[in-house]
């Protein structure tokens, strides 16, 4: 039986391929991470998805800051945010992910959960 030649040229370029990739950083589609939490469109989205949130638990939450906010660009763009957050009185922290279609005016609060 003879090799398929597709094997062998697979052989030879994926070691090339995935040794490129890992000069040029991560891949297209992973999280990145946001520079600029200050940023007023990162605000308004961790506004968005505390606001959800509380619509949806019944909750009474308060954006205190983004502690740490990543992106991933998918079709549209989807942000991975931990904030700090206060219920009366009590501070922790809660990672959110947004999902925003900006040239749709939509976006999605896909999960909302309480980190340590």
């Amino acid at each position: 039986m003879r090799p398929h030649p597709l094997l062998a040229i697979l052989a030879v370029f994926l070691p090339l391929v995935a040794a490129a990739a890992d000069r040029r950083g991560p891949l297209v589609g992973g999280w990145q991470p946001i520079k600029d939490l200050n940023d007023p469109h990162v605000k308004e989205i961790a506004e968005f998805a505390v606001s959800e949130y509380n619509k949806k638990s019944g909750k009474k939450l308060v954006l205190q800051s983004v502690v740490k906010g990543e992106t991933q660009v998918v079709a549209g763009e989807k942000y991975r945010l931990v904030m700090a957050v206060k219920d009366n009185s009590l501070a922790a922290n809660y990672e959110g992910v947004v999902y925003e279609r900006i040239w749709e005016h939509t976006r999605q609060l896909l999960s909302f959960k309480q980190v340590k």
